[in-house]
């Protein structure tokens, strides 16, 4: 069994079957080009020319790098990027996109309010302030802070068309639009 490692995928070498671990979504379409075939046992594209499994590695770090620059220039995608809670850095509210282990340490992946930069930030210099128990996306969360915005400046009325659920009689309705079966109140 020899192992070759890279920052992103590493090649597991089983017999005639040159394994390809780590993150090879990213290169996924390259390698079923190229012949090589997933395992879903091993959870793992494989194949047998070791030049393919070596050509990937390079492939799949090209391909995180390119990504990685993108976002330090563009930002993140607001209606796709995954926010998983806030975080604190250096005094600063950031958003946090992911936060774990990697080869140098524990670190986080934050990005700016608007999305506008992503940096990573070492694991011990962050603070989590808050997860969400769903991730959701910046546009889920302009949306929502549009939302309370509006419910403060109107006394606590949910701005019309909004759909939510009825805390008296719990069936999801539209504000604005009939009343509650529970108590007779506009929804």
């Amino acid at each position: 069994m020899t192992i070759k490692t890279t920052t992103s995928v590493t090649i597991e070498t089983v017999g005639r079957r040159h394994y390809l671990r780590g993150n090879t979504y990213p290169i996924k379409d390259r390698l079923r080009n190229a012949g090589a075939h997933w395992d879903p046992e091993q959870r793992a594209w494989w194949t047998a020319k070791r030049e393919v499994a070596e050509g990937a590695i390079g492939a799949a770090d090209t391909a995180i790098e390119q990504r990685n620059e993108r976002e330090r220039t563009e930002g993140v995608d607001k209606s796709a990027a995954v926010i998983r809670g806030k975080a604190a850095y250096k005094g600063k509210t950031y958003l946090l996109l992911w936060s774990g282990e990697t080869k140098r340490g524990p670190a986080a992946k934050l990005c700016f309010r608007d999305g506008s930069k992503v940096f990573w930030a070492d694991g011990p210099e962050v603070q989590i302030i808050k997860t969400y128990r769903e991730p959701l996306s910046i546009a889920k969360l302009d949306r929502l802070a549009e939302e309370y915005r509006y419910q403060r400046e109107h006394d606590g009325e949910r701005r019309p068309g909004t759909r939510y659920e009825c805390e008296e009689c719990g069936d999801w309705v539209t504000a604005g639009e009939g009343s509650c079966w529970e108590t007779g109140m506009a929804h």
